[in-house]
């Protein structure tokens, strides 16, 4: 229990020391290099709250894994040492990475694929509850969009007809 409330008393110890070198970062003449340090600290101690907040219950059972916490936040706070620099370019960046990955081949064609099939379903349940409490004004302007959309769709089957 004590290595527990270590471990939350050095992650809190570390937003405040983050807060404190951004303040100092953004008081400096010089902050394009001071800047690039106190985000990739940011990222990094982002990354492991992340970390505690979706995985920490599921591994907290481990022997010795607050004291290794303990460690390894102790380490990270240290700021001559500059681990958040070797922990964002050697962890946080790969697995953002991949993460990007991930999504951009796999998530976002799937995301696409259900909102093309259920965003009109959505959209005609939405417009038959909100058209009769339109004023008249916001009936016409929805008529002029309507309108539009409706060019839009016609300009854009015809340059397909055009390139076949």
């Amino acid at each position: 229990m004590s290595l527990y409330l270590l471990s939350e008393g050095l992650t809190l110890f570390g937003l405040l020391s983050g807060a404190y070198q951004s303040l100092k970062a953004l008081r400096r003449q010089e902050r394009h290099s001071d800047c690039h340090k106190v985000l990739k600290f940011w990222a990094v101690l982002g990354s492991i709250i992340l970390f505690e907040q979706y995985v920490e219950g599921f591994i907290a059972w481990l022997p010795f894994y607050y004291w290794i916490k303990c460690s390894v936040v102790g380490a990270l706070l240290l700021p001559k040492a500059q681990l958040h620099v070797v922990a964002f370019e050697s962890i946080v960046l790969p697995l953002i990475d991949n993460v990007d990955g991930y999504y951009r081949d796999t998530m976002k064609p799937e995301l696409l694929r259900l909102a093309g099939m259920y965003g009109q379903w959505l959209h005609q349940a939405v417009m038959q509850i909100a058209l009769p409490t339109l004023s008249d004004k916001e009936l016409d302007k929805l008529e002029r969009d309507l309108k539009q959309r409706l060019a839009d769709i016609e300009a854009a089957r015809k340059a397909r007809e055009d390139e076949n």
